[in-house]
């Protein structure tokens, strides 16, 4: 005979920790849910998407990375979505401390709007 096999419930780790109630932030970041985190999240990320960040290598990966890694985190510790959004975008116009330039302030459509 033929066993049945069953996939584990995917809500509980087999050792009685039940991890169905995440907390709704922690939730949209490990299920990428970025709508959830920011409503207009379809807007901006694909500009982000769309530049030079991900082929910019920082710290232990790209800079695309680093800066969605920054928006999920300051998210996570229910910082106003202005703060969110300011840390998704922060260097992308270079600082004293890096040189990234995704984008030009010196023109129309490099102005973050």
């Amino acid at each position: 005979a033929l066993e049945t096999w069953h996939l584990p419930d995917m809500a509980s780790n087999g050792h009685g920790e039940d991890f169905s109630a995440l907390p709704p932030v922690i939730h949209a970041i490990v299920h990428e849910d970025e709508t959830a985190l920011d409503p207009q999240a379809h807007v901006f990320l694909p500009i982000l998407r769309k530049s030079a960040a991900a082929e910019i290598w920082h710290k232990h990966g790209h800079f695309y990375s680093h800066l969605h890694d920054v928006w999920q985190m300051l998210c996570a510790w229910k910082q106003s979505q202005a703060v969110c959004r300011l840390g998704l975008f922060h260097s992308a116009y270079s600082n004293s401390y890096v040189s990234m330039n995704l984008f030009s302030p010196d023109t129309p459509s490099g102005r973050a709007e």
